[in-house]
């Protein structure tokens, strides 16, 4: 090779490799390759070929490739042959090894077949593509790994905290349980639940309004906390369908005021005392609603 052709094949060569190096994946670092060596080398058709299987290829209709005659040409002596291109006919074709009897990169090019220099080039681009493919593969199984890492890191974290809610649960349910079996005033039982209510659902205010049985239609704050104690005591007794606790009495269901403030069932109140969100749903004994358990959410 000349001094010319030798720095000529040098720079298409690290052009090359600069434009497959460059690619995300796998499959767009072949794509690459495969032009650019066509391009390169002024061939009509190229074809990367893996296990006997096009992997992509360039110069021909997408379901019009000659698939028989670039695989004959991969194990032909030589590594040479023809191969049909549309408007020309067979043309001379030559095939490189990226990766011994596994993957070639096939150049089809109308007129003079490949020269030694060009073959001597194309040898190097299938080496760096092959490389390229490689470290692709290498990022890919990686990240891949990572992702699973992550993956399961995620599924522990959310088993975890699925484990820690149920002994918080469980840990409620043991204070309950002792509070009733050391027959506690019932103050105290039902303070413990609104406690526990509170602790599980994460919200600020928990409240436990009971159906006063001698005036049935009001209520009576059970056990409350986190609101001041003005607003507890202005509102200790209070009409059914007063408020969201009211509404859950009256009738019978789970009642959310995401936007409290601006809910119709909001108390002026509780507005000024800075709750924000409120949920209530109904107590029941058998069969019927003797109450409602409040959470606020400043």
């Amino acid at each position: 090779m000349s001094e010319l052709a030798s720095s000529w094949a040098a720079q298409q060569l690290a052009e090359f490799l600069d434009a497959v190096s460059s690619a995300p994946d796998e499959a767009h670092a072949a794509r690459e390759g495969v032009e650019r060596a066509a391009e390169t080398l002024e061939a009509e058709g190229a074809a990367l070929i893996r296990d006997g299987a096009i992997v992509t290829s360039i110069g021909w209709p997408r379901f019009e490739v000659p698939e028989r005659a670039l695989l004959a040409v991969v194990g032909a002596p030589g590594r040479a042959g023809t191969v049909p291109i549309p408007g020309s006919g067979d043309c001379p074709a030559a095939a490189v090894a990226l990766e011994e009897g596994v993957a070639s990169l096939v150049l089809v090019r109308a007129g003079t077949p490949l020269g030694h220099d060009e073959l001597t080039l194309l040898r190097g681009m299938a080496r760096g593509l092959a490389l390229t493919i490689r470290l692709l593969r290498t990022i890919a199984a990686e990240r891949g790994l990572r992702i699973r890492a992550d993956l399961q890191a995620a599924e522990n974290v959310r088993l975890l905290e699925t484990l820690r809610k149920r002994q918080r649960v469980l840990e409620a349910m043991a204070r309950i349980q002792r509070a009733i079996s050391r027959r506690e005033p019932l103050d105290g039982v039902l303070e413990t639940i609104v406690v526990a209510a509170g602790e599980l659902l994460g919200d600020d205010a928990p409240a436990l309004l009971l159906v006063d049985p001698d005036d049935p239609g009001w209520m009576t704050v059970a056990a409350a906390r986190g609101f001041s104690e003005p607003v507890v005591e202005q509102h200790r007794r209070r009409r059914i369908g007063e408020g969201v606790g009211g509404r859950a009495v009256a009738e019978g269901r789970l009642v959310v005021a995401e936007d409290y403030g601006r809910a119709p069932e909001a108390m002026d109140a509780f507005v000024g005392d800075g709750v924000k969100a409120a949920m209530a749903a109904p107590v029941h004994e058998d069969g019927e609603v003797i109450g409602s358990l409040v959470l606020s959410s400043f």
